[in-house]
């Protein structure tokens, strides 16, 4: 199953003639502009192009696949772009990023969701920190809540970053465990940055059989406020209305 995807729209056939998808000569002749385009038109063209595609009600994901891989091609070194605040915009299989990215608290629960995803990356002297906040959807009358991550990352080669998270809690500040009642100490993951900008940031996974998932994130202000807008209107509008 396919994530976050919805069904096709005007903005997402616009979307894959500008990135040059699809069979009409229209779709053709934006396929060579973006070739005879520089770099950064390039970017701008397959960027807008990939907002479009996963904004819609169900973008093909091989479509989705091949604006990213053009994407790839136009930086070098990705996994230096990364210093900034991002929010987890798209997975290209529902549940992917629960599994690389979350705390775990949620597998097995039955009144726990995996809903949302941020994180930080930034330097403090020489070293890498990295902050992260997984927004929890609780089961019946309640208002969500989030965990948050503490801890550092290193960045390898052209495209490799590894994460590894020493310090998580809820956002009461208490340590965040299993469904089975066990402390959860730390979290570690490992990606390959396809693509970075001042815009947007896709990543990609690598599973044990050798496929791979796909993940884009937009660029924010800050995780702290995306917490706010997830938790904060939420808990408001359950307590209030």
């Amino acid at each position: 199953q396919a994530g976050r995807r919805r069904r096709p729209d005007a903005a997402a056939a616009t979307a894959r003639r500008a990135a040059g998808f699809g069979e009409a000569p229209a779709a053709q002749t934006a396929a060579m502009v973006v070739k005879k385009a520089s770099k950064e038109q390039q970017k701008i063209i397959c960027e807008n192009a990939l907002t479009k595609l996963f904004s819609a009600e169900n973008p093909d994901i091989m479509e989705m696949r091949t604006c990213l891989q053009r994407l790839a091609k136009l930086v070098s070194r990705p996994n230096q772009e990364i210093i900034g605040d991002w929010l987890m915009e798209w997975e290209d299989i529902l549940g992917s990023s629960e599994q690389v990215f979350g705390s775990g608290s949620c597998v097995e629960s039955w009144n726990l969701k995996f809903q949302d995803y941020c994180i930080r990356f930034a330097k403090k002297g020489k070293e890498k920190v990295c902050e992260a906040v997984e927004i929890i959807r609780k089961t019946g009358p309640f208002p969500d809540s989030y965990n948050r991550f503490e801890g550092t990352y290193e960045v390898t080669g052209m495209t490799g970053l590894s994460v590894n998270f020493t310090k998580l809690t809820t956002e009461g500040g208490q340590d965040v465990k299993a469904s089975d009642g066990t402390r959860i100490q730390e979290k570690s993951f490992r990606v390959d940055v396809i693509y970075s900008s001042d815009r947007l940031m896709a990543l990609q996974s690598e599973k044990n059989n050798g496929e791979c998932n796909f993940y884009v994130l937009k660029k924010v202000e800050s995780i702290d406020l995306e917490a706010e807008r997830f938790v904060g209107y939420q808990r408001r509008k359950f307590f209030f209305n």
